[in-house]
């Protein structure tokens, strides 16, 4: 089983943002840590593959929708 997990960054701008993103932390495995062979642990804990980048402006005080 594999879960998305998520980071965020705040970049003034506008400009050109040519960074590498933190790495998330990994969520603890549904069923514990420690069960699997050593080789197979290691793969799971380094296993990361970035599958979205969501960009967008933050919205100031004066766009906020009313309440």
């Amino acid at each position: 089983m594999q879960h998305l997990v998520a980071s965020a960054v705040e970049v003034a701008g506008p400009k050109h943002f040519d960074e590498v993103l933190p790495r998330p932390q990994r969520r603890p495995a549904f069923f514990g840590d420690g069960a699997l062979p050593p080789e197979q642990e290691k793969a799971k804990n380094e296993f990361y593959r970035d599958v979205l980048v969501l960009a967008f402006p933050v919205p100031t005080a004066s766009s906020a929708l009313a309440t």
